[in-house]
C-alpha cells in the first residue's frame, strides 16, 4: 500500500547497507546500494522512552536506483514528508536496527521537505543520482488513483451487467429449444 508521511525526521541513513545483487537480470553492480535509515516522528513521545514505536524503517532500494526510478536519498535530521510502499518483513522483529518492528517503508518512492507544495521534479545539483522519474504531485497521484479505482469499479459493474444479460438470454434459448416453444418469463 503506498502510505504518504508527513514530517518526520531521519536521523540517521545507512548508504551502502546492501550493495548489488547477482540474482537480478540483468545482475545489479555492486555500485548500486540500498539506502536504510528508520524515519520518526520527533514532536510524539508518547511512548518516552521507548523510541522504536515512534519509527518506521525504510530503504531506497538499489534495483530502483540501478533502474533510474528512486529518488535521491533523503536529507539526515530535517522534517521531510515521504512516500512508500508499507512492507511487512518478519525477518526482523526482533532487530534494534529495524526499532523491534516488521514494518518498513521499501521502497521509499519519494520525499519532499515539509511545507513544500509539491516534491522537486529534478535532484538537487549537489545530490548524487539519477533524474527524477516519478515525481508527481500527491493531489494528482491521489485523484489518479480514485479515477483509476472508479474505472476499475465502473467496468466490473458493467461487466456483470452484460453478462447477466447475456446469460439470461442465452438460457431462454435453451429453455425454448428445449419445450420446443416459448415460455413467458
Amino acid at each position: 500500500m503506498l502510505v504518504e508521511i508527513h514530517s518526520v525526521v531521519l536521523p540517521v541513513l545507512s548508504v551502502a547497507d546492501e550493495c548489488g545483487d547477482s540474482g537480478y537480470s540483468p545482475p545489479i553492480p555492486t555500485a548500486y546500494c540500498d539506502s536504510t535509515g528508520n524515519i520518526e516522528d520527533q514532536n510524539d513521545h508518547t511512548f518516552d522512552p521507548n523510541y522504536n514505536m515512534i519509527r518506521i524503517h525504510t530503504e531506497n532500494d538499489m534495483n530502483w536506483k540501478y533502474n533510474g526510478v528512486a529518488y535521491p536519498n533523503a536529507p539526515v535530521g530535517v522534517p521531510i514528508d515521504v512516500q512508500g510502499f508499507v512492507y511487512w518483513d518478519p525477518g526482523h522483529t526482533g532487530d534494534s536496527w529495524h526499532s523491534y518492528s516488521g514494518w518498513e517503508l521499501h521502497p521509499l518512492t519519494a520525499w519532499r521537505l515539509s511545507g513544500q507544495v509539491q516534491p522537486p521534479s529534478q535532484p538537487p545539483s549537489n545530490q548524487p543520482g539519477p533524474q527524477c522519474l516519478l515525481c508527481v504531485d500527491t493531489l494528482t497521484t491521489v485523484y489518479f488513483l480514485w479515477l483509476f479505482l472508479f474505472a476499475a469499479m465502473a467496468g466490473i459493474v458493467l461487466s456483470l451487467v452484460f453478462m447477466t444479460v447475456a446469460a439470461k438470454r442465452r438460457l431462454r434459448r435453451t429453455r425454448d429449444e428445449y419445450y420446443g416453444r416459448q415460455i413467458p418469463d
